[in-house]
Parts: structure tokens; C-alpha cells; sequence
């Protein structure tokens, strides 16, 4: 299964959350490597994130829908939990904040209120800003209390996203389109 990687993804959890943990995992660049890893058969699925409550539409995978000739099997919602993840765990060492465009956007008061000065570093991924953080001390990522782990960060503070019960809504695309139910 094709998904934006690397592991510790919201992606990558959404996928073990569909198929569990038996599986091959794909990791993938960006939306449109999933897209084409799938349409390629080198992947049986691919997951993509598609809309979410406090930043709405995933315009690259909308996108890349338009373009491909890829079906829609199965849809799941994940609920999204946001942490401001470092290396130290302490919020005085951050000086530039990464994440992927739509959480940044989902934590964006939060950022005003506790890192106003801090730099703002988008990333392909959660998951990428994780091991940003990972090489560099001044960075904190915002990312999922996972992707911390996958990546030896502390957990600088929780539930960081601006609109409680933040929830993002996933695809599963396939060549074939999924029997009648």
C-alpha cells in the first residue's frame, strides 16, 4: 500500500488503521508519487489524505483525482491530533517550526500565541519535519505523537491544532473499482 511518507505519517497511520499491520508498506514522496505508484501496479492501493475540518480540501490530491483514471475503493476518517515535537522538549530552544502545509495551517494560532518569531519550514510531510527536528535542535516539528517516536523526538506540547476534534478524511484509490455492497 502507497502512502506520503516517511512512516509516522497521519497517511501512514491511516493506512494501519484500513489494513492493519500485515502489509507491505509503500512509502511515497508526495500525493502524486502515491497516485502513480498505484496507477503503476506497483502498489495494489494507494492512501491520500483528501479534506480536512480545519483547513479543508487537499488541493494536490483533488488534483491528482482530476488526472488519474484511478477509482475510489474505501474512505476512512482519522482524527488529528497535532504535537509540537523536539529534539530537547523544551519550547525556549525552537527557533523555526516544519510540518507539511495543512498542519501548519491547522496549528496556526497556536504558533502566533507561543512561537510568533519562530520561522515557519514547510515540509513534504509531517513525517519529513520529524526528522528535520531529529537533525537540528532549533527545529520543532508539528506532527503526530507517533511520527515523535519513529523519530526519537520529545513531545513538547499536545493537541497544538486550533479546532478540537480535528479530523482528516482519507481515500483508498485502486486500478479497479470495488464491487457493488
Amino acid at each position: 500500500v502507497a502512502f506520503l511518507g516517511p512512516e509516522g505519517t497521519f497517511s501512514h497511520q491511516a493506512v494501519g488503521r484500513q489494513f492493519g499491520a500485515q502489509i507491505d508498506l509503500m512509502p511515497a514522496a508526495s500525493v502524486r508519487e502515491v497516485f502513480a505508484l498505484t496507477q503503476l501496479g506497483k502498489a495494489h492501493y494507494g492512501v491520500v489524505a483528501v479534506e480536512n475540518t480545519t483547513e479543508g480540501a487537499v488541493a494536490e490530491t483533488f488534483d491528482a483525482l482530476v488526472e488519474s483514471e484511478l477509482s475510489i475503493c474505501g474512505e476512512l476518517m482519522l482524527e488529528v491530533t497535532q504535537c509540537l515535537l523536539s529534539a530537547s522538549g523544551n519550547l525556549e530552544d525552537v527557533r523555526k517550526v516544519a510540518s507539511h502545509p495543512q498542519p501548519l495551517g491547522q496549528c496556526r494560532l497556536w504558533i502566533q500565541r507561543n512561537l510568533r518569531l519562530a520561522e515557519l519550514v514547510e515540509t513534504a510531510s509531517t513525517a519529513a519535519a520529524a526528522q528535520l527536528a531529529a537533525s537540528d535542535a532549533t527545529i520543532a516539528a508539528i506532527g503526530s505523537e507517533v511520527a515523535g517516536q519513529v523519530y526519537g523526538l520529545r513531545v513538547v506540547e499536545r493537541e497544538i491544532e486550533d479546532s478540537p476534534g480535528n479530523t482528516t478524511r482519507f481515500l483508498v484509490l485502486g486500478r479497479e473499482s470495488p464491487a457493488a455492497s
